[in-house]
């Protein structure tokens, strides 16, 4: 949030100051139709960006009606975004907390905040900062209201007075999960990847949960194959579309009440959408683009992997390699662990970081920060993996000192990180990973910057 009025992105200088414009006043005079001013659809971005206009001309900091002109009037723009994505760290780091170990959730929550590539985006008047702050929150939410009991495994036919409770609150966080995602929607059409990724992971966890609840004995004798996949099936399907509904319903009234457009026109506010997908997604970038020194239209399925080694910072980079490591060890037993809420989560980040990298490798139009959705799941797999790490060390260690030592080592490594912080500012967009060469190799891989 500091020193918002430094200089225009090409996108600030030419779209979205006038579209927030243009929304500001269709909302002052009731135009609803003309809230649709983007397929993005980019709502979210022009209901915080008219907050920010509001601000501004309190301030007595004019809209300067020329693109690029005011770096105050865009600082002011700016400042609503800049709050909201902080904001919704300080909640993850909260949700975190429920869903991982405190240690983890901690390191996850300042590897979060010190990314400079999250830290670039999160600024600017722009959708790739909040629909990947939306998108992580529908998904932490989600894995709360999903995951197994730490104690026991409540049994599917339980009493309802006993089972009452922990379904409500199931509920909240589906409902939380939702909301989040609706808001996602609003911003970016990338984040519809959510409708098929929440339902594979409602599916996944309720026949899982249904399968380990029966064991496949009855009466002290083994049951066939064919009878405990009925069992199976016939108490989980009823649980997936419940919770798949309620989440779809939920996130369809959040897109509904806060884009006017949906009020008189929905068919042609989804049309937009779809448009957008379709002819600008799924087309390469009008100006080119570059990689591997050579100018390309379509950078190919190798883009990505170069954006993850070249925009992690050194400690995030290590931290995903040592978690993969984690999750391959911990997978092959999981059943047994005691800490076995932590890997299924583990899972289901990495599981949504591939199938997001899957889904951007297959449009033509590449751009790094299309992965930037990715990067939170991505910080949070690394704090497990450093986690880890370090619980190895300090079982290999007997001194307590040294014990120790493997444990607040992580914690420290990730504090330094912050320190980094400075020497970027506000030029964010300029930190490439030093372990893979920095800034020199980056130039010669991708378009650099903002591209």
């Amino acid at each position: 949030m500091l020193g918002l009025d430094d200089f225009y992105t090409i996108d600030e200088g030419y779209h979205w100051p006038g579209r927030v414009e243009r929304f500001s006043t269709a909302l002052a005079t009731g135009d609803w139709a003309s809230t649709d001013q983007t397929g993005h659809p980019g709502v979210t971005t022009m209901w915080l960006g008219s907050l920010g206009r509001a601000i501004a001309f309190q301030q007595g900091i004019l809209d300067p009606g020329w693109a690029g002109g005011g770096a105050r009037y865009l600082g002011m723009l700016r400042l609503p975004l800049a709050i909201v994505n902080a904001g919704m760290l300080v909640v993850a780091f909260l949700l975190l907390c429920r869903l991982l170990p405190t240690l983890e959730a901690l390191i996850a929550g300042l590897l979060w905040a010190s990314s400079p590539f999250l830290i670039a985006h999160s600024r600017l008047l722009h959708l790739d900062g909040l629909v990947t702050s939306f998108m992580a929150l529908s998904i932490l939410f989600l894995l709360i209201g999903l995951r197994f009991d730490n104690q026991r495994m409540l049994p599917l036919d339980a009493p309802a007075p006993a089972s009452q409770p922990m379904i409500s609150a199931r509920r909240r966080f589906i409902v939380g999960s939702g909301i989040c995602a609706g808001l996602a929607l609003l911003t970016k059409a990338p984040s519809l990847i959510l409708l098929p990724f929440v339902g594979l992971l409602i599916a996944t966890t309720a026949l899982l949960h249904a399968w380990l609840q029966h064991p496949g004995q009855a009466d002290s004798a083994p049951q066939p194959i064919t009878l405990r996949l009925w069992l199976v099936a016939r108490h989980a399907i009823p649980l997936i579309i419940a919770q798949y509904l309620l989440w779809m319903v939920c996130a369809a009234l959040v897109v509904f009440a806060l884009w006017p457009a949906m009020w008189v026109n929905p068919a042609a506010a989804t049309q937009s959408v779809l448009i957008e997908i379709f002819q600008n997604g799924g087309q390469p970038h009008h100006s080119g683009n570059y990689f591997l020194g050579q100018p390309v239209a379509d950078p190919g399925p190798l883009f990505y992997l170069a954006v993850v080694l070249l925009r992690t910072t050194p400690l995030t980079l290590i931290g995903l390699v040592l978690c993969v490591l984690w999750l391959g060890s911990a997978g092959r037993n999981w059943r047994a662990q005691q800490d076995r809420p932590a890997v299924l989560p583990g899972l289901a980040l990495l599981a949504f970081v591939l199938l997001f990298g899957i889904l951007m490798s297959s449009q033509a139009k590449k751009l790094d920060r299309y992965l930037l959705p990715a990067w939170p799941a991505i910080e949070i797999l690394a704090a497990v993996g450093l986690s880890a790490a370090g619980r190895w060390l300090s079982m290999r260690f007997r001194s307590l000192r040294r014990r120790l030592f493997a444990t607040a080592a992580p914690i420290a490594i990730a504090l330094l990180a912050l320190l980094s912080i400075p020497q970027y500012h506000p030029y964010y967009l300029a930190d490439y990973n030093p372990l893979v060469g920095g800034g020199p190799v980056a130039q010669r891989v991708m378009l650099v910057g903002i591209g």
